[in-house]
């Protein structure tokens, strides 16, 4: 599964930058390309705050899926590309979080998404290498699967998510710009 992010770019706005950097015009791609480089880190960490708001999830599990593709003078376009299968549960917020085999729980309680635990009657703890979650797929003791929440690129690529993901960016990226014009005149002088 996969979830990219967009930040678009008019050409007016490239018309605009030539005009407005006058005698520097030929600094226009740079700049550009500073301000989306920006923009794309932006989108990230925007990304992965908005996860860490709506699900129990730590921000380096959500940070190690992105894949940022970063624009340089020839080449302006920058993406921001979420990747990756499901996460397991164990790596959510679960109770009891070590295995109990002399007091077992009636059932374990798994919170994936905000607010609240929901319960899982048939799921046990066990120590396989670490804690990790799983089910018994039949009767019989063995054999077990592990089981598994939602993947990364789901969580952040909501619709409400991927609004206010995208409106940060263009926001950073407006704000970069600015700054990068001035930056480049004032080397000018």
């Amino acid at each position: 599964m996969a979830n990219m992010f967009r930040v678009v770019v008019d050409t007016k706005d490239l018309m605009k930058l030539n005009i407005h950097l006058g005698a520097y015009a030929k600094q226009a791609p740079v700049v550009v390309s500073r301000a989306l480089n920006r923009a794309a880190t932006t989108t990230r960490s925007e990304a992965v705050k908005e996860a860490r708001n709506n699900y129990y999830v730590k921000a380096a599990a959500v940070r190690a899926t992105f894949n940022i593709r970063k624009s340089s003078k020839s080449r302006l376009t920058a993406s921001v590309c979420s990747k990756d299968g499901s996460m397991p549960l164990d790596k959510f917020k679960f109770s009891p979080n070590q295995p109990r085999p002399k007091n077992p729980p009636a059932a374990l309680k798994v919170g994936a998404k905000k607010p609240g635990m929901k319960e899982l009657r048939h799921a046990f703890v066990a120590n396989i290498n670490g804690t990790k979650i799983f089910e018994r797929t039949s009767k019989k003791r063995l054999p077990i699967k592990r089981l598994m929440g939602p993947p990364i690129p789901r969580m952040v690529g909501n619709q409400k998510t991927r609004e206010v993901v995208e409106r940060k960016s263009l926001e950073t990226y407006e704000k970069r710009l600015d700054h990068e014009i001035k930056r480049v005149l004032e080397a000018g002088k």
